[in-house]
């Protein structure tokens, strides 16, 4: 597993806090001048080894979009699942804090950031979810919006990927979605909300 801890950074919230990948991703750099590590990261794979100019494409698009996430402010940490099978794209996972202040960060407050969410919880914390398919070169979204309560920030988890969902990613209930309100959101998105914690000062 891989865990993203902040503290008191100019884009993150004055407190610490932690967030743990499930197994299988790692982080993603994408820092200024490390574009050739991020395309490796789509590129040395089944997916774009045995599939048709259409997946490439797909491909090729999940990384212009990997490294547009550092010109997005506030995007603090990405990490990236390389499926090991010819028919499963790579995915990206981006962590984003939002600042509500003056008023206090809630569920109502989520549904503004995520204006066609639904209302769910995502482990112990109250959430808004949101899925959505750009038609343009097929990258799908899927979002978690958490509200830590009490607190002036909502942390936005964002999974990208290129086509369909992956087969096996039906169902959020086991990793701690309320059932039945949400089939389709990617297990793996809905674990790393679940994990977010807010760390004692």
């Amino acid at each position: 597993m891989q865990t993203a801890v902040g503290a008191g950074a100019p884009q993150r919230p004055p407190f610490g806090f932690s967030l743990t990948a499930p197994a299988g991703w790692r982080p993603l750099r994408i820092d200024t001048g490390r574009d050739e590590e991020v395309l490796a990261a789509f590129t040395a794979t089944p997916a774009w080894r045995d599939g048709d100019e259409e997946v490439r494409d797909g491909l090729r698009l999940l990384a212009e979009a990997a490294l547009g996430a550092h010109d997005r402010a506030g995007v603090l940490a990405s990490w990236v699942r390389a499926a090991d099978e010819p028919l499963l794209a790579p995915r990206v996972l981006t962590l984003t804090w939002i600042r509500t202040a003056p008023a206090l960060a809630d569920e109502f407050s989520a549904t503004v950031v995520l204006a066609r969410g639904r209302r769910t919880r995502v482990g112990p914390h109250a959430a808004v979810v949101q899925d959505s398919h750009a038609r343009a070169g097929h990258l799908r979204s899927q979002q978690v919006a958490v509200p830590l309560p009490g607190s002036v920030w909502i942390a936005l988890l964002t999974l990208t990927s290129s086509g369909e969902p992956s087969p096996g990613l039906d169902t959020g209930s086991d990793a701690g979605l309320d059932a039945g309100l949400d089939a389709g959101l990617d297990t793996d998105l809905v674990a790393a909300a679940a994990s977010l914690r807010r760390l004692a000062a």
